[in-house]
């Protein structure tokens, strides 16, 4: 039944995830938590035990896991590379401890801020 479900509530969730509301986000994990009920029955306890016992991560892990997946793989693509900023050591020509980071994109805006882009680029500095 879940795998019905997932790739609904989980199409293009690297481009939405980031600036997602708590309460939407608790809309969708109620998703989640109302199918476990259906498939562990009488079984079901409480909605963290359930992912536990069917070895399922919540929806919220799932979707930072698919984030840092597609950071990671338009960091490595030749075609789509440059939607990311450069690498501090390509900026600065200076071998540090941070040199490996992408610079963070400058944001005006808190709208920019919780966007696709700078999210991942925090995601992959956090890495």
């Amino acid at each position: 039944m879940l795998r019905y479900i997932q790739p609904v509530i989980e199409y293009a969730a690297p481009v939405w995830q980031s600036g997602l509301p708590a309460s939407l986000s608790n809309k969708l994990e109620k998703v989640q938590r109302r199918a476990l009920r259906i498939i562990l029955g009488a079984d079901f306890t409480s909605y963290s035990e359930a992912c536990e016992r069917l070895d399922l991560p919540t929806l919220q892990t799932r979707r930072q896991e698919l984030t840092v997946k597609f950071a990671q793989s338009l960091e490595q693509s030749k075609l789509y590379r440059h939607f990311l900023p450069p690498v501090r050591l390509e900026v600065s020509g200076r071998k540090t401890r941070s040199s490996h980071k992408l610079n963070n994109a400058f944001c005006r805006t808190v709208r920019y801020h919780s966007s696709a882009i700078p999210y991942m680029i925090r995601l992959l500095n956090n890495i």
